[in-house]
């Protein structure tokens, strides 16, 4: 059956229960119905008011036998049926209505329902049938508020039409359901668009059919899943002409058997009242008279001869075609009613009657139409309707539905609408509808909207035309406030105009919830994809809107100037509910030279949708707002611009974010929200991303207002800023925040700080590097203190520390071996990041050793009179390099006469050092002679460098160091050849302190 109209069931349903279940009114839930609603209830001693719901349950399409019958006057069920599946003890119609807490049960009579619902509160009211306890159908009607404006004289109504409800058995249920067919019928197909359903062709070879989707023993799989299906049933006779064709309503329920059909009460119904579906020669008849052909059908007649299509001979049936469109308009115009759909079915290639520039559907034709659709028999590619630039193909003045699917519709050329010219009314595309190859020389390319009219677009597409002007697609006529254009579906791609290369509206609605427009180019100004602009009217419903949102996709789009994707010019308004504008690839990126997404001096709210992947030669790669912008939600993603602001670009106006938007930098950092100086971003709620955008201000100034609050308001810009970063400028981590106040503050970070033990001793250059030398006392530490902190932790700035190549962490505190080394500090807020990189060149202060003074012991084995010459060195090494020798002393003197000989040597301090630089550089002590020179042969001691009892590194000799810097030097007792040897025998000992100072 066809869709249900308003009482479908009225006939059987006043039989329902009186005859089966219920004498009286009935209350599924009767016993309980006072507790339940008591959770509400106010007594009559308050002023509670109350507002009676009625109006009538039925149920539509095709439904298990178990159900059917039981909902008319014959209770029992017959026994194939309850073979099929489980017999169904069906508990009846309820009727319930529920406000927070409150549950309310009303009463159901014969199919016909009261309920009382207290005035003032909202509910979902819900109407159903039930089996036992469960659910199997029902219908709702939510967010009911009955008012005393709405109540009227105190009663509110609503009708319920049942569906199969979602239950917690989702087990498969199955379909065996029988037509019977004229003669004539040889093919019977069923199309659904759910794609659960699984469509069927089958050839008949008798006059009854069964649509059957059975319950397979052993087969958990068979059958179909649960739900209602709107199911197309097309009959065709032996040479594949459609003779007739009806949209049924299917009902499958989880384990029953949908095997009754139930009758609409129409006479033009393929369902009786017995519930037989029956496609008979009257059908068949009626239906051809509403099926007018056009074109060559490629069918023979029965002398074996071509079918040739006469706008004389023909009379619109398959056999007898008409060789126009406009004889099949002049044949509904003789013959129409206006409570008949008609369609026009083209075969072939159909070109202008002789001597007309357009086809036209004139006003006229509303009193004897209610809707027309003008189909291809075989499909748009090789069913045509072409212009042959004499003007539009369409001109559409009737304000009754024309539908366009399977056809194409090509080369018109008219000023304006060179595919369809609509001046009242509403066009249709569905699936198949291409409008292509047409041109104007003002404005919509494709179709252009006039008036009143109207456009709506499921499928299809709108590709290749152009536009000297506006619209290479779709244009509206200049003032038109209540014209419209829908688009659920299909392809607006590859039209060019002057501007808006797809769809132009300057004062009427667009609503792209679905579909694609994509490809399309303005050559000349704006508007790649969509443009909403011209002059504004004092009347702000008179101003173009434009909504984008579901699953619609705006791609590689382009424009000359402004809006690749969208452009909206002052004075109208964009809607961005969801969808995506741009994409993934280059080709997906909409681009201009300048708001390469999004293009609005106008108005923009933005609550959801991706505009992601757009590009700019200039500013706004994602968008550029320069009129009221609020955004709310949504994500703007990887786009760029080579000018200024890859996310957005905020010229004028006003920016306005809370909730859920996302703008993230992105790892290129491109996608940032730029700030023309005096304009902020305004909070008008709490943001719940962690971080919302990288923000770039057109100047960087302690003091420059970032974001402000909106009014009214219900967030803190201390509770929302650290959402927010800003792009720094350099690698110096000169960074820049905001304040709590929402003021661009300058905080700086460097290395001057971190050695606190050291002193900068200028720079030099190691392996083609610069290094800063910095040099620290070896005699008061072991190295050089390197100490790291996160200075801006406070202000949500992560801190990353790297030596020498090692993330180390933050804190950091340790000691710096001498040598070069490479520190790296990174601080990231969101995508913001900035590293700054210093290499430095740790160093020990030069150490000088000082001998102020020395004791010279030396003795021989005998008593004799000494005459002893000694001359000292000191010398010094550093990284195996001489530093050079330095004279002590020589002298000459007596002494005792027992071979002995002590001596203290006073020497000058000022020249008598060396001086180390690394704690690895060694410090000697020796004499080159020992020597009694009143008998030359005989020598007392030599004490020379090398041995280790008179050498020391300078880490040696920090380590015996007293408080004093002080170290005592001793050389032992060594002879002639330099062993060391007992205190006997010719012998010489050396001793003295040695002074450390790096000052």
């Amino acid at each position: 059956m066809t869709k249900m109209r308003k009482y479908p069931l009225f006939c059987f349903i006043s039989l329902l229960f009186a005859a089966v279940f219920f004498s009286s009114c009935i209350n599924i839930t009767d016993s309980e119905s006072h507790s339940v609603y008591d959770v509400g209830y106010v007594d009559s001693c308050n002023s509670t008011e109350f507002v009676t719901l009625t109006g009538r349950i039925s149920t539509n399409g095709a439904l298990p036998s178990q159900i059917a019958e039981n909902l008319s006057a014959n209770a029992t069920a017959s026994d194939s049926s309850r073979s099929a599946a489980p017999t169904v003890s069906l508990t009846g119609y309820f009727i319930q209505a529920v406000s927070g807490s409150e549950t309310i049960n009303g009463t159901v009579t014969d199919g016909s329902y009261s309920i009382s619902l207290v005035l003032g509160r909202t509910y979902t009211v819900t109407a159903g049938l039930k089996s036992d306890d469960t659910i199997i159908l029902k219908d709702e009607w939510k967010d009911v508020t009955p008012t005393r404006e709405n109540a009227g004289n105190g009663t509110l109504t609503h009708d319920f039409i049942l569906n199969t409800a979602a239950s917690e058995n989702t087990a498969n249920g199955f379909v065996e359901l029988t037509i019977t067919v004229d003669s004539s019928i040889k093919r019977i197909t069923t199309t659904c668009p759910d794609s659960d359903w699984g469509n069927t062709d089958e050839n008949l070879s008798g006059t009854t059919y069964t649509l059957s989707k059975p319950k397979v023993d052993g087969d958990s799989t068979s059958g179909i899943s649960p739900k209602v299906y709107e199911v197309r049933f097309s009959f065709y006779d032996d040479k594949s002409v459609l003779l007739y064709s009806s949209i049924q309503s299917v009902n499958v329920l989880s384990c029953l058997t949908t095997n009754k059909w139930i009758s609409g009460g129409g006479s033009a119904e393929p369902i009786n009242s017995s519930g037989n579906f029956e496609v008979s020669s009257a059908l068949i008849e009626t239906f051809a008279r509403t099926q007018i052909y056009v074109g060559n059908t490629g069918l023979k007649l029965a002398d074996g001869s071509n079918v040739v299509p006469s706008d004389t001979t023909g009379t619109g049936s398959p056999y007898a075609p008409f060789a126009t469109v406009s004889k099949a308009i002049s044949m509904i115009s003789a013959v129409g009613s206006s409570s008949t759909d008609y369609t026009i079915l083209i075969s072939g290639e159909i070109k202008p009657k002789s001597g007309t520039t357009t086809t036209n559907f004139p006003s006229s034709l509303d009193e004897k139409v209610k809707s027309i659709t003008i189909c291809g028999v075989t499909g748009s590619d090789s069913d045509i309707l072409n212009g042959e630039q004499k003007g539009s193909v369409l001109t559409i003045g009737m304000t009754k539905p024309v539908t366009i699917k399977n056809l194409t519709i090509m080369n018109g050329k008219a000023a304006n609408g060179g595919g369809i010219n609509i001046s009242a009314g509403t066009i249709k595309l569905e699936t198949g509808a291409k409008i292509s190859g047409n041109t104007v020389s003002k404005n919509g390319g494709g179709i252009f909207i006039n008036g009143k009219g109207i456009c709506t677009m499921s499928g299809g597409e709108i590709s290749g035309n152009t536009a000297n002007d506006s619209g290479g697609a779709v244009a509206f006529e200049k003032e038109c406030p209540e014209a419209r254009f829908t688009m659920t579906g299909g392809k607006i791609s590859e039209n060019e105009a002057s501007r808006a290369g797809g769809i132009y509206a300057r004062n009427g609605i667009v609503s792209v919830t679905g579909g694609e427009i994509s490809g399309n180019k303005a050559t000349g100004t704006s508007g790649g994809g969509i443009y909403c602009g011209g002059p504004v009217d004092s009347d702000p419903a008179k101003n173009g809107t434009v909504t984008v949102g579901g699953t619609a996709v705006i791609k590689g789009n382009r424009a000359n100037k402004f809006g690749g994707g969208v452009f909206i010019e002052y004075g109208k308004s964009f809607t961005f509910e969801g969808g995506t504008i741009g994409g993934n690839s280059e080709e997906d990126a909409n681009t201009a030279e300048q708001g390469g997404g999004i293009y609005v001096s106008g108005s923009l709210t933005m609550s959801g949708g991706v505009i992601k992947g757009n590009s700019v030669t200039e500013d706004g790669g994602g968008l550029y707002a320069s009129g009221e912008t609020e955004i709310t939600g949504g994500s703007i993603e990887s786009n760029s611009a080579t000018g200024r602001g890859g996310g957005i670009f905020m010229n004028n106006g006003s920016l306005t974010l809370s909730g859920s938007i996302s703008i993230p930098a992105g790892n290129d950092k491109k996608n940032d929200l730029y700030l023309i100086t005096g304009k902020t971003v305004a909070l008008s709620d709490s943001l719940t991303s962690s971080h919302v955008a990288t923000i770039t201000p057109e100047e960087y100034a302690d003091g420059t207002p970032i974001l402000s609050l909106a009014e009214p308001t219900s967030t803190t810009i201390a509770n929302e800023r650290a959402k927010f970063s800003i792009r720094q400028q350099s690698e110096q981590l000169e960074i820049f925040d905001i304040s709590n106040e929402g003021y661009l503050t300058n905080i700086v970070f460097s290395f001057d700080n971190t050695f606190p033990n050291g002193t900068v001793y200028g720079t030099e250059t190691h392996e083609d590097k610069p290094y800063i030398v910095i040099k620290y006392s070896y005699l008061d530490y072991d190295n050089l203190s390197l100490d790291v902190t996160n200075p801006f932790g406070s202000m949500d700035w992560s801190m990353e520390f790297m030596l020498d190549g090692t993330n180390v962490g933050v804190p950091y505190d340790i000691g710096l071996s001498d040598g070069y080394h490479t520190l790296s500090a990174t601080l990231t807020k969101g995508s913001e990041s900035v590293t700054a990189t210093t290499r430095v060149h740790a160093m020990i202060k030069p150490v000088t050793v000082t001998v102020p003074n020395v004791t010279a012991f030396c003795t021989r084995d005998q008593n004799c009179r000494l005459f002893l010459s000694v001359e000292l060195y000191i010398e010094g090494k550093n990284d195996g390099k001489d530093t050079g020798r330095q004279t002590i002393k020589a002298w000459a003197e007596t002494s005792g006469e027992n071979g002995s000989l002590s001596k203290i040597l006073t020497t000058n301090s000022n020249s008598n050092y060396v001086t180390l630089t690394a704690p690895d550089s060694t410090f000697y002590f020796y004499t080159s002679l020992a020597d009694d020179t009143s008998d030359s042969s005989v020598s007392c001691g030599i004490v020379n460098k090398g041995y280790t009892h008179t050498t020391r590194t300078l880490e040696q000799l920090k380590a015996g160091m007293n408080s004093s810097h002080n170290y005592s030097f001793d050389s032992q007792c060594v002879n002639s050849s330099g062993a060391t040897i007992s205190d006997s025998g010719r012998r010489a000992h050396y001793w003295f302190t040695v002074n450390l100072n790096d000052d």
